[in-house]
């Protein structure tokens, strides 16, 4: 999540934003590593995955508008909810 956050906040707001959410989202992995929580394999796959996430989510701007179709994906308990809305005129 941290890294899926730290892209949005990079592509909407530029550098100045992005460079210290990424400073955090890294500290989060690290800090996930130090306590055992996670192997490197776990962290370096989830920080991939919200990269991509946040490129996927941020890749239909225009013009500051999203497009036409929202879609959204959540960490549940046992795996992930993915939702699609589609508003109307």
């Amino acid at each position: 999540m941290s890294f899926m956050w730290a892209t949005v906040l990079s592509r909407n707001y530029g550098l100045k934003v992005g460079i210290p959410a990424y400073a955090v989202a890294s500290y989060v992995g690290v800090s996930r590593l130090q306590e055992n929580a996670h192997h490197t394999s776990d962290v370096v796959a989830g920080a991939t995955i919200g990269y991509i996430v946040g490129r996927t989510v941020t890749r239909h701007r225009k013009g500051g508008r999203l497009s036409r179709v929202n879609w959204m994906v959540a960490p549940a308990r046992r795996g992930f909810v993915a939702s699609i809305s589609f508003p109307g005129p």
